[in-house]
């Protein structure tokens, strides 16, 4: 089922669709004041996301997860495996900034393939 959520979101996205927002693929900027715990997020129009984290975050391993987001007044909540984080939320163009328990990463849109 996961596959089919992420391949729904990549041609989602891959067609311009909804692309206004937090949705779309996100990838971590190099600029972070620190290490990057979200390596790649895909936000899907349809409130799911998936994402990945890797090295330390991922215990060594890339980890994925799946679920479902809200977005709120300069917040995002994401729900995954019976579990609600929610982080501080900037969008700015193709640029995104999460903030949690003062920990901030950056994140770069990808562009659609045309």
């Amino acid at each position: 089922m996961r596959h089919w959520k992420l391949l729904f979101c990549v041609v989602a996205v891959s067609l311009g669709v909804g692309c206004q927002g937090v949705v779309g693929t996100w990838t971590a900027d190099d600029s972070s004041p620190g290490p990057n715990p979200i390596a790649r997020v895909s936000f899907c129009p349809d409130g799911t996301f998936t994402a990945a984290s890797m090295g330390r975050y991922g215990g060594g391993h890339t980890r994925v997860m799946s679920g479902h987001y809200t977005v709120e007044e300069g917040s995002i909540k994401l729900e995954t495996e019976g579990q609600t984080r929610e982080y501080q939320i900037k969008v700015a163009e193709n640029k995104l900034i999460l903030t949690h328990q003062g920990k901030e990463a950056r994140m770069v849109r990808m562009k659609p393939r045309k």
